[in-house]
């Protein structure tokens, strides 16, 4: 049985829809934020020294350092848990590199990946991002431009669901919408 992925930038509302979705279908809530790191990549040869702090270096240079590691833990998450509401962090649904992303592309092959955006337009979702979130320092503003232009979440989505003036709830229910055999096998 497949998995239902959410994907998107940070702030997307990808842990509060998980969580509405959890409470609605009463599947578990996994994310991958919370435990990629700790649970799966702590344990891959070169991690230790990889972990660069952002606050020591500049931020996208250490998350450009953690996609290795960030594509071992989706693997491997998506090889150990089934029939579970998963939200990725926002870096685990981008890649610069065609291997890497093909590497995701196939972990997510056959689960039920909806992309969230604060809006439908990408300079819409831009200035959202910049008005809403505290760090606006110019790394922070590189990140989300990097998100949001980057096609991999596109490319591995099945749907796109706007958060636009929505709740949680209400995106969670047009999420379930997308994936009605998903949703009604837990009815």
């Amino acid at each position: 049985m497949a998995n239902l992925i959410l994907i998107g930038p940070p702030g997307a509302g990808k842990s509060s829809v998980a969580t509405w979705i959890e409470e609605l279908t009463g599947r578990e809530r996994v994310s991958l934020d919370d435990r990629a790191h700790r649970h799966h990549s702590s344990k891959v040869p070169g991690y230790e020294t990889s972990a660069l702090d952002p606050r020591k270096v500049p931020f996208m240079t250490a998350y450009r350092t953690w996609k290795p590691f960030e594509i071992i833990s989706v693997e491997n998450h998506l090889r150990t848990v089934d029939n579970h509401v998963i939200d990725f962090g926002a870096g685990h649904s981008v890649y610069e590199d065609r291997a890497q992303f093909e590497r995701v592309a196939a972990a997510v092959h056959g689960h039920h990946v909806a992309l969230l955006l604060p809006d439908r337009d990408i300079e819409r979702s831009r200035r959202i991002y910049i008005e809403m979130h505290p760090r606006q320092d110019p790394e922070w503003i590189k990140f989300i431009d990097h998100v949001l232009n980057n096609p991999s979440n596109g490319s591995l989505a099945n749907v796109i669901v706007a958060r636009e003036a929505k709740t949680a709830k209400e995106v969670a229910m047009e999420v379930l919408a997308c994936f009605p055999t998903w949703f009604s096998q837990h009815q």
